[in-house]
């Protein structure tokens, strides 16, 4: 197009041509492409119209070729895909720390029929082993520690009878079955101790007055008193026994008398 107006047209009146700006000599048009008033660019320095260095294929087109790519535009895709892959995996794990958490939550909150069979259970042996609810059974221990369940509950006068008969008749096997083995050891030493101070005096008919039984501090021990007529001699011995319930039979643990 001529300057300044439309082919065939004639020059617009008082716009006279200008001149080229000085210093800047015009260059022709390239072929091809005609652009007046904007003079043509020398190629990029050092790469020359081939196209780029190495790079078959990309010729070089008019005015010197294609401009480098940028740099830095691939890594900044890359990235952002990078990104988008990061973001999914986030969401992911989310979602099923969410339905980790459902599930399992949701059965720990749950009691089990074990749990409520322990719980059942525990309550129970509370209940049974309340140390502050009184038991029915009566206590049987006395103040030394024994057990008065233990103590006999035959009359003791039949022991210290006995004993007496055995010992004035002279059967010290009887008398040693009758007493305690610290008193028969104490008192006779053994079988033959036993005879020599024997009797043998005809007791079936002895006549003997009891007393009540006296207990003692030791709930296992009492004593008997008694008057023993022997018609055979005449005489009346004022007799006193210990006896010793703490095997479980009265034994006789010491025997006194005094003639009256």
């Amino acid at each position: 197009m001529p300057p300044y107006g439309a082919p065939g047209q004639p020059a617009q009146p008082g716009y006279p041509p200008q001149p080229p700006a000085p210093g800047y000599p015009q260059q022709p048009p390239a072929q091809g492409y005609p652009q007046p008033g904007y003079p043509a660019q020398p190629p990029a320095p050092g790469y020359p119209g081939a196209g780029y260095p190495g790079g078959p294929g990309y010729p070089g087109g008019p005015g010197g070729g294609f401009p480098a790519p940028p740099t830095g535009g691939g890594g900044g895709k890359k990235g952002l895909v990078v990104a988008i892959v990061a973001g999914v995996v986030v969401l992911v794990l989310g979602v099923v720390a969410v339905l980790a958490f459902t599930v399992f939550g949701g059965d720990d909150d749950k009691p089990s029929a074990k749990d409520d069979e322990t719980s059942e259970t525990t309550e129970a042996t509370d209940e049974t082993d309340d140390p502050d609810e009184p038991t029915d059974e009566p206590t049987t221990e006395d103040t030394d520690g024994g057990d008065l369940d233990a103590v006999p509950t035959d009359d003791p006068t039949i022991t210290a009878r006995a004993f007496l008969d055995s010992l004035l008749e002279g059967d010290c096997l009887a008398v040693e079955g009758l007493s305690t083995p610290a008193y028969f050891a104490s008192e006779f030493t053994d079988q033959a101790g036993c005879e020599a101070v024997a009797g043998n005096l005809e007791m079936s008919n002895a006549e003997y007055d009891f007393k009540d039984p006296e207990t003692t501090a030791d709930a296992f021990v009492v004593n008997v008193y008694g008057d023993v007529y022997a018609p055979s001699t005449g005489k009346t011995l004022v007799s006193t026994w210990a006896l010793d319930g703490s095997t479980g039979s009265w034994l006789v643990s010491g025997y006194s008398y005094v003639e009256k």
